[in-house]
C-alpha cells in the first residue's frame, strides 16, 4: 500500500485541487493530482517526479501564450484601480482579513502592498503582556 506523504489542497470556483505525494513500498515517490468538480466528477493523475520539469515548462509556456489572448487574474497581484481604495479603506481601520474578503485578493498580497507604500501594518492576533511593576511607585 502507498503511504501519502504531504498533500496540498488547492481551492477554486468551481472545483478544488487535491496535489499529493506518496511513496511506494519500495521507497520510490510519486506525484498524484485528484480533481473535484463539483460533487460528483473525479479525476486523478500520476505523475513521475522525473518528468515534472518538462510538465512544469509546458504549463508555464501555455500560460503565457493563452496571456497573450486573454486575460488570466492573478490573485497575489493587485489591479491598478483598486490599490488606492485598498490604501483608503485599509486607513479607514478595517483589518487585512476583511480586506481580503472584500477585494478577492490574498491577505498577503495586501500586506505587500500596504509595505510598499510605506504603511505601518499591525499584526493581528498578538497579545502583548505589559509588566505592571514597571508603573509602581518607589
Amino acid at each position: 500500500m502507498d503511504e501519502l506523504v504531504r498533500s496540498k489542497k488547492l481551492q477554486f470556483e468551481k472545483s478544488n485541487l487535491f496535489i499529493q505525494i506518496y511513496k511506494q513500498e519500495t521507497g520510490i515517490e510519486y506525484i498524484k493530482i485528484i480533481q473535484n468538480i463539483g460533487n460528483d466528477l473525479k479525476n486523478s493523475i500520476l505523475i513521475n517526479p522525473n518528468n515534472l520539469d518538462g510538465i512544469i515548462e509546458t504549463l508555464i509556456d501555455f500560460r503565457e501564450e493563452i496571456a497573450l489572448n486573454q486575460k488570466i487574474e492573478d490573485k497575489n497581484s493587485i489591479k491598478d484601480e483598486d490599490k488606492q481604495n485598498i490604501i483608503n479603506t485599509f486607513l479607514k481601520g478595517i483589518t487585512i482579513k476583511d480586506l481580503s474578503l472584500q477585494f478577492r485578493y490574498k491577505e498577503e498580497a495586501i500586506k505587500e502592498l500596504l509595505i510598499k507604500n510605506e504603511i505601518v501594518v499591525i499584526i493581528e492576533g498578538i497579545k502583548i503582556n505589559q509588566d505592571k511593576r514597571k508603573f509602581w511607585k518607589k
